[in-house]
């Protein structure tokens, strides 16, 4: 009974403060230009309320008795032993907490996705990187007035950074490319999934050609292929006919 009365007490204010810190973590590379504060607030708005909730659920055995589930905490078993052997890059330790938080994330989404609550937090997140990628194109090609010419882009100017103050700074493109990238294929399901209004088409529009526009100039094949590869995955496994126009 306390165990049921903890869950019931805990279960709206608990999701709501899920959603936050996903959000918070999904978008927080574009508004934290300090690392250390993105940690602290994902470990106090998405980490610990999601480990009082997981003691509350009673380990939520139901979600890890699942196949997939049951692979993946094989696969983080294997890779905490394997930091227990002597060339291991990694104290079994280090291995360890990663492979807690792991799982702490997998309870999240399965928790949001089964309350049918995690659409708000990723609507939210793929809106802030829309505005990001155009904020960043503005910036970088306006503001900063940096050459538009191949040569350049391809040497000195590939994006990974909005060039204001620290903000949406990956200091690599091809993180900057495989983030936008994940941002891109969702906003592509929605635009095939989703029965749009006619004034919702050309916002929806603009926001993905922003997002595809950075991928593309960050110049990454790797985040040009995954984007690729998770966008024309979404096509062929989807059943409506705007897929196979698309297509």
């Amino acid at each position: 009974m306390p165990c049921e009365s903890l869950r019931t007490l805990l279960s709206r204010p608990g999701q709501a403060l899920l959603a936050l810190g996903l959000f918070v973590q999904l978008s927080g590379f574009l508004f934290n230009n300090d690392g250390s504060r993105q940690a602290t607030q994902v470990y106090l708005l998405l980490f610990l309320p999601a480990l009082i909730l997981l003691i509350a659920e009673r380990f939520a055995l139901s979600l890890w008795r699942q196949p997939s589930a049951q692979l993946l905490l094989a696969l983080l078993g294997w890779v905490v032993l394997r930091g227990c052997f002597d060339d291991s890059w990694k104290a079994p330790a280090y291995l360890l907490k990663v492979a807690l938080l792991i799982l702490l994330y997998v309870f999240v989404v399965g928790h949001l996705q089964s309350k049918g609550v995690i659409k708000i937090p990723l609507a939210l997140a793929v809106l802030f990187g829309c505005c990001f990628a155009w904020l960043t194109l503005i910036v970088q090609f306006v503001v900063l007035d940096k050459p538009l010419v191949y040569e350049v882009l391809r040497s000195t100017g590939r994006l990974q950074e909005l060039g204001w103050h620290g903000f949406a700074n990956f200091s690599y493109p091809i993180p900057a490319g495989l983030y936008y990238g994940i941002f891109a294929v969702l906003l592509l399901s929605v635009l095939v999934e989703r029965e749009l209004k006619a004034w919702t088409w050309l916002p929806v529009l603009v926001g993905l050609a922003g997002l595809l526009v950075y991928v593309l100039l960050t110049f990454s094949r790797g985040a040009w292929f995954s984007t690729l590869a998770g966008s024309l995955t979404l096509l062929v496994l989807s059943p409506q006919r705007r897929a196979r126009v698309l297509l």
